[in-house]
């Protein structure tokens, strides 16, 4: 019995400690997410894919051939990003550049827009907009 009670002291202390490390870990995570999402610029600089003069007018289902990354990974890509509800998402150019546009409504009711570069998936620039209720407000 004396086993029994110590095994279950240890196991409630592993579980204890274990997850306010986790915790502590995950917001630790959580804000380096958060200074690296504010880092981004509003605007796409540069990317991996430049689009040729001539395919500039071209429609997105000619663009995706040139895409490395796919529709789902690039949605992927945002939600991780920015949880929250994805509510478009669009292959498109910016700056000659190929990039996926996602946008999100994120948990606090901020539509976020981010565009992820379509050759490697790196998050390229992030624009938060103001909450969606405050827009139906001004209406």
């Amino acid at each position: 019995m004396k086993h029994f009670t110590r095994f279950l002291i240890v196991a409630g202390l592993i579980v204890f400690f274990g997850g306010y490390v986790f915790c502590a870990h995950a917001a630790g995570t959580s804000r380096n997410k958060t200074t690296a999402l504010n880092q981004l610029p509003q605007e796409v600089r540069k990317g991996s894919i430049k689009i040729p003069d001539a395919a500039r007018d071209e429609h997105e289902e000619n663009l995706i051939r040139l895409a490395n990354i796919p529709f789902a990974e690039a949605v992927n890509i945002a939600h991780t990003a920015v949880p929250g509800r994805v509510v478009e998402a669009k292959l498109d150019e910016e700056n000659s550049y190929l990039v996926w546009e996602v946008t999100i409504i994120e948990m606090q009711g901020h539509k976020v827009e981010l565009k992820i570069d379509a050759g490697n998936g790196k998050l390229l620039a992030m624009q938060v907009d103001e909450k969606e209720d405050d827009k139906e407000d001004d209406d």
